[in-house]
C-alpha cells in the first residue's frame, strides 16, 4: 500500500522552495550611486540623496553601502560622541 501523502511532496517541495527564496532576496544599493557618497554640502546635495532614494525600491534586508573617500571619516572618542564633537582625521 503507497503512503497516502506522497503525491504532495512535490507541492510542498515548491512551497519550501518559494518561500525560502523569498525570505532571502536581498538587494546591496551603493549610496549616491557611482558618484559616491559625500556629506551634503548644501540642498542641492541634499536633493540629490532625495532623488536617488525615490529611484530606488527598498525590501527588509537591503543593505546600504556607503563608499567614501578616506578623508572624510569622522574619528571620535566615546566622551565627544556623547557631546556630538568632531575632529578630521588626516
Amino acid at each position: 500500500m503507497a503512503f497516502p501523502f506522497r503525491a504532495s511532496y512535490p507541492f510542498f517541495f515548491c512551497l519550501i522552495l518559494f518561500c525560502g527564496d523569498s525570505l532571502v532576496n536581498c538587494t546591496e544599493f551603493e549610496v549616491g550611486s557611482h558618484d559616491s557618497w559625500v556629506v551634503p554640502k548644501s540642498k542641492d546635495d541634499d536633493l540629490m540623496y532625495n532623488q536617488w532614494a525615490s529611484q530606488n525600491r527598498f525590501k527588509v534586508n537591503d543593505t546600504l553601502l556607503f563608499k567614501y573617500e578616506k578623508d572624510s571619516v569622522m574619528v571620535v572618542t566615546e566622551e565627544e560622541y556623547e557631546k556630538c564633537y568632531t575632529s578630521l582625521v588626516g
